[in-house]
């Protein structure tokens, strides 16, 4: 059994793990999954925002990047336009420097995108890591969302507010864990629920408040049923003197009810062969969480609508994939941050709708490239073959990028969330 040699922990390596790596040509890991998980994070900075200017058009910006960073930082309209291109900054591999030193060098010479979120966004200045959104504000790692203020880690929702890991719920406040919800303010961990307060694991209510392990529950308060009329006056009257102090008294009622009450061993729904937390219409899942619609994958984090996924982080509509975050539409990839619509990619980050491209920064619309240098398709294979070859020697393919590479402090970044006693 190996020993992870960031935080000294024995690890096991499933035969499922061995096949897995075999499948897809990669070296076992090195590190347990939660030292894999850490670093993956260490790169993904969503909420520290700051003011800066574009450095090609000089357009004022709202940038994950500061002022006095050390990159060259573009605004949508530059990054995605035809002023340049990555193809200027490629080249040669040297064979007597390590891999991830010359990686880096390339990466700091790019153009970097001034907020991690593609052109599919309308009028969200303030957000970061989005898709497809909306007129949101402060809404950071959201997906197909519409009118979300102060959300974290939302898809399909529309016209919520202070409101965290909640999928398909609209007119939410204060919500926790929920999915598909409507009308819900104060609830945690509640699905196919609606027009109801302070619900603690709740499955489809509604009209119900301050209530705790709840299911098909109607005209409920405190987990005791009323008649529809007595529950609408006592309602009203509660609503009418709700002051921040009723809020945090009703929150102490709910939590004291909850503690009371046996809890499942872990949190989702239609769940077949799954361990982890957090996984709702899932199959064949290993140590995941935050998944949706996820099929036969292992060690994986906030990944919709994907499958054959191994370390995977913030990710949707991806297959066959090994140490990836936050991507879209990718097929056969591995080592990548940041990016859409990739096939057949290793070691990349910030490319758009590439196939085979071997260490990569900023590229679109490009194939057979390796260090942003384009190659014939024959050369191509057997330059990468090379280097593969040559890092596996230094023990570095089958890595994900080192955390001290990360473009941000280790404080902005995600893996400061969940591992603060991890030092980098």
């Amino acid at each position: 059994m190996p020993t992870c040699p960031i935080c000294t922990a024995a690890f096991q390596i499933d035969p499922s793990d061995l096949d897995f790596y075999s499948k897809i040509q990669v070296p076992s890991p090195t590190l347990c999954p939660s030292c894999r998980a850490f670093r993956r994070l260490s790169f993904r900075n969503e909420k520290s925002l700051y003011k800066r200017t574009c450095d090609l058009c000089s357009k004022n910006l709202i940038s994950i990047y500061p002022p006095d960073s050390k990159y060259k930082v573009y605004c949508h309209a530059c990054w995605f336009g035809d002023k340049w291109d990555g193809l200027e900054f490629g080249q040669n591999f040297d064979f007597n420097r390590p891999f991830f030193e010359q990686f880096s060098a390339l990466e700091k010479s790019v153009p970097h995108i001034f907020l991690f979120q593609d052109q599919s966004l309308e009028n969200c200045e303030y957000t970061n890591y989005g898709l497809f959104n909306k007129n949101c504000y402060m809404a950071f790692s959201c997906g197909y969302c519409e009118d979300i203020y102060y959300g974290g880690t939302m898809a399909k929702a529309k016209s919520c507010t202070d409101c965290f890991k909640c999928i398909g719920t609209e007119l939410c406040y204060e919500c926790v864990d929920c999915l598909n919800c409507y009308n819900l303010n104060f609830c945690q961990d509640c699905i196919d629920s609606y027009d109801s307060y302070f619900l603690f694991d709740c499955m489809n209510c509604k009209n119900c408040f301050c209530c705790s392990g709840v299911r098909s529950g109607e005209y409920m308060m405190f987990n005791e049923k009323l008649g529809k009329e007595e529950y609408k006056e006592k309602l009203q009257k509660i609503l009418r003197e709700l002051t921040p102090e009723k809020i945090t008294e009703y929150a102490k009622q709910l939590e004291e009810m909850s503690l009371k009450l046996p809890r499942k061993h872990m949190r989702g729904s239609k769940n077949e062969n799954v361990t982890g937390d957090y996984n709702d219409n899932c199959g064949n899942l290993k140590d995941c969480f935050d998944c949706i619609n996820n099929e036969k994958s292992a060690y994986t984090d906030s990944s919709h609508q994907s499958f054959d996924l191994c370390d995977c982080s913030y990710n949707i509509m991806c297959s066959l994939c090994y140490e990836v975050n936050g991507g879209a539409n990718y097929n056969n990839c591995k080592f990548i941050y940041y990016g859409r619509n990739l096939q057949d990619c290793e070691y990349c980050q910030y490319c758009f709708s590439g196939k085979h491209l071997f260490g990569c920064v900023g590229l679109r619309n490009k194939e057979y490239c390796i260090f942003n240098k384009q190659y014939a398709e024959k050369e191509y294979f057997e330059m990468r073959a090379k280097i593969i070859e040559y890092a596996t020697k230094t023990k570095e393919y089958g890595e994900f990028f080192p955390a001290s590479s990360s473009p941000f402090p280790f404080d902005e970044s995600v893996a400061s969330y969940f591992f603060p006693r991890i030092s980098v």
